[in-house]
């Protein structure tokens, strides 16, 4: 095989290593905007009396699964604490939506 075949090659078998952490790094951006969207939410619900459940579900649900994830992946017990406690809360801002509602 000569140089061009080689590299042609590694061009048809998927993305690098590089788009896989660019990839990444706008997955976990995306999620902090999603945050602190959520947050200015929360506070603005305050702010006008009204029900801020909603978005501390939304919040709560993204960390659970971030941390959830993360833990199957990489089996660390502290990504599991986490994410269970995230869970629990998820589930208790579910029960509040739900009775404000």
């Amino acid at each position: 095989m000569d140089k061009e075949e080689i590299l042609k090659r590694g061009r048809e078998d998927g993305p690098d290593e590089r788009e896989q952490k660019i990839q990444c790094d706008a997955y976990s951006f995306a999620g902090t905007v999603g945050c602190v969207i959520c947050i200015i939410f929360i506070v603005f619900s305050i702010i006008c009396d009204k029900n801020p459940f909603p978005y501390c579900l939304i919040a709560m649900a993204y960390c659970a699964a971030e941390y959830l994830y993360k833990y199957v992946k990489l089996r660390k017990k502290h990504d599991l604490i986490f994410g269970i406690i995230a869970a629990i809360a998820a589930v208790c801002w579910a029960l509040l939506s739900i009775i404000k509602f």
